[in-house]
């Protein structure tokens, strides 16, 4: 089972260590904790922000912070499933696990303390799929999640969804406590929609059912039928997961003054795919399109390759690229470097395995023709031997008994 955490950031568009907010169309986009706590809102105006706190210190919009890059670092180093969302300050990360990752998260959330200023902070939501862990912290924002857990980790907040409360209660999770989701946070039903709901009295997304289609269509028009179920999704989702930088790209350069001679070339390339592949399979994926480039004491060059599948064995990448030494020129190669421009997820392929002591071997599908061949070389070999079930002893008392009775 795949967990999901989400987590949105507050004060991670600047890095600062007093009271600001971050002004995006002459609106407030982000506050740092002080001005949260002085009751300055996302969405107010610059004047309504400085009149509530008036030492605000106002932030155009600025690019990545170093604080939000540090966060996604801490991500990347915990697990390989993440997907990060900068415009939103936010991201998903998926943890497998066979119960509920609590550890794991904790351990998280205290290395955000680390990377973090005072104004800075987390709040993560710990649910079943992805849209229950989004729903959770969107949900906490306005009001409180009924029979889901508060914690405070540090400075962080961490917040547990009620299906995975009752795992570690030991009961019975229930997975439908999304239906009860304010109408006001769910981003899929566009914003003057959503308005127009809560104006109808559809308050929350249970309240869909009550209506009819008719008037679903007639107001909204026949996309709003599936608004119904948005609460109703399946258990278990996947992510789509980005790549840490540097991930998909694998570089090698020549010490100083050393350049490598053409018969080195071929291991220099069989090192960086190895590279790049052990890589890449850490996210389950495989590489469907590779650049090589490379510099010479006579130039430089590049070698794109297209994989008809994926691929993510070292060999491979290696095999495919062997037509590369017909374009590279000079006879010292100074730097090589080697990127997969286009990676995809693997499929998933179920095996079944045998236990044999300390290992465990797959289980190989052998075709019927095979195995009666190999019937037929036992008899010839084995007269006598049988096949099949083997008796038991109340079966092998029978026969004796009958063998025994007169004919």
């Amino acid at each position: 089972m795949k967990f999901t955490l989400y987590g949105e950031g507050q004060g991670l568009s600047v890095d600062l260590d007093r009271p600001f907010v971050t002004v995006t169309q002459n609106r407030v986009a982000d506050v740092s904790i002080s001005a949260k706590k002085a009751g300055v809102q996302i969405g107010c105006s610059v004047a309504q922000a400085k009149a509530l706190i008036p030492g605000v210190h106002v932030v155009g919009s600025v690019g990545e912070s170093r604080a939000l890059t540090s966060v996604y670092q801490v991500l990347w180093d915990a697990s390989p499933f993440v997907r990060t969302l900068p415009q939103q300050f936010a991201f998903f990360v998926q943890l497998p696990s066979g119960h509920p990752p609590l550890t794991e998260v904790r351990s998280i959330c205290r290395r955000f303390d680390d990377v973090l200023s005072c104004e800075q902070r987390v709040r993560v939501g710990l649910a079943e799929h992805p849209f229950a862990a989004e729903a959770l912290v969107c949900w906490s924002r306005i009001e409180r999640v009924p029979n889901a857990l508060y914690y405070r980790v540090g400075r962080q907040q961490l917040l547990i969804s009620p299906a995975i409360a009752r795992m570690l209660e030991g009961s019975e999770p229930i997975f439908d406590w999304t239906r009860g989701l304010p109408i006001a946070v769910v981003s899929a039903i566009p914003e003057p929609c959503r308005n127009e709901l809560i104006h109808l009295g559809v308050h929350r997304l249970q309240d869909l059912d009550e209506i009819t289609d008719e008037m679903l269509v007639s107001r909204f028009g026949t996309e709003a039928l599936s608004w119904r179920r948005i609460g109703k999704r399946i258990r278990y989702g996947l992510i789509v997961a980005d790549a840490p930088p540097g991930e998909h790209l694998a570089i090698w350069r020549s010490p100083l003054g050393e350049p490598m001679p053409e018969s080195g070339w071929d291991s220099v390339l069989e090192l960086l795919a190895a590279q790049l592949c052990q890589r890449v399979v850490r996210s389950d994926s495989g590489i469907r399109r590779i650049a090589l480039r490379w510099q010479t004491n006579a130039g430089s060059g590049e070698w794109i390759k297209t994989f008809k599948r994926p691929v993510y064995q070292a060999h491979t990448v290696v095999v495919q690229l062997q037509g590369w030494r017909d374009h590279a020129l000079g006879c010292w190669l100074e730097e090589m470097e080697l990127e997969a421009v286009d990676v995809q997820l693997l499929p998933t392929v179920q095996s079944g395995f045998l236990l044999f002591g300390e290992g465990d071997e797959p289980v190989r599908v052998v075709a019927k023709t095979k195995l009666q061949s190999v019937r037929e070389q036992l008899v010839h070999k084995f007269p006598k031997i049988q096949i099949g079930l083997v008796p038991d002893f109340r079966e092998l008392r029978l026969a004796a008994v009958l063998r025994g009775m007169p004919g």
